[in-house]
């Protein structure tokens, strides 16, 4: 079931923020909290496909292309998250950072 945080509050604490107990990560639409939030561009990874959303009056439209990245495109993106599995992380964001400054 979905969980309106609308009408709610979150109470902050020294440790962190708690919403209610219906608010687990299974049980909010995070896409419209996003939204609500003005985030302009989401990426979602499940393992296997990216999906980029741009928001669009208030609901978020899948594109092929990054508005904000247009020159990174899903194929290198899915290359790079691949890389990931094998790369340690410096090595990764060395790899990535070289790509990007040959892209623009």
């Amino acid at each position: 079931s979905e969980c309106n945080l609308s009408h709610l509050a979150p109470v902050s604490h020294k440790i962190g923020t708690l919403f209610p107990p219906c608010c687990t990560s299974s049980s909010i639409d995070r896409l419209s909290l996003y939204a609500s939030l003005g985030v302009p561009e989401v990426w979602r990874y499940d393992g296997n496909r990216l999906i980029i959303y741009q928001l669009e009056t208030q609901e978020y439209v899948e594109r092929d292309v990054s508005p904000t990245f247009p020159f990174l495109s899903q194929v290198e993106m899915l290359r790079f998250l691949e890389l990931r599995r094998t790369t340690k992380e410096n090595a990764l964001i060395r790899l990535f950072r070289e790509w990007v400054r040959s892209q623009i």
